[in-house]
């Protein structure tokens, strides 16, 4: 699916839902072909943009993602995100790239937060995980929805993390 030149805002302002595992402005699970462009996502109570469990080939292309109180950007256990000329400020972390692979960030400028950038090992980033709760860290919480049973997984959505490319990017505090 795709949001365009849309306005995502002020969400979860009661505190209705914990920012984790539960908020964010737009938070999807095993989905392909995502698109999210030309869009402001702001102010939000919780996460802004959260792709979560197994999502693929995601683009991020010429969004003002500002003032959401959670990770602006969050891609978990997915693989293939491209974030391109997106403006990012003021998430407690600005993007968070966790036990994902296929990362290519280009020509973005993001501003503050305490980790502008941060590229982490997920418990679930061990090898083979992926394919069975029986090879994951006995510690990693991993559930079957975290996998797509739906289609054939590619080979290049293994919960490793991995940046293709960081070209141009702003990064300023």
């Amino acid at each position: 699916f795709t949001i365009k030149s849309s306005k995502v805002g002020y969400m979860n302002v009661a505190d209705e839902f914990t920012r984790s595992p539960q908020s964010g402005a737009l938070k999807t699970s095993r989905t392909w072909y995502t698109k999210v462009v030309d869009s402001l996502i702001n102010d939000n109570n919780s996460h802004g943009l959260w792709f979560d469990q197994s999502n693929y080939k995601i683009e991020v292309a010429g969004n003002t993602i500002i003032n959401n109180s959670g990770t602006s950007v969050f891609f978990e256990i997915s693989d293939d995100l491209l974030l391109i000329n997106n403006y990012i400020k003021g998430g407690s972390e600005n993007i968070k790239l966790a036990g994902s692979s296929g990362l290519k960030l280009i020509n973005n400028t993001i501003v503050g937060g305490k980790n502008p950038i941060g590229i982490y090992i997920d418990s679930r980033s061990t090898p083979g995980c992926v394919e069975s709760k029986a090879n994951c860290h006995p510690d990693s919480g991993t559930y079957s929805s975290d996998r797509d049973t739906l289609r054939v997984r590619p080979k290049t959505l293994d919960w490793m993390p991995r940046i293709d490319y960081m070209i141009n990017n702003i990064v300023a505090y």
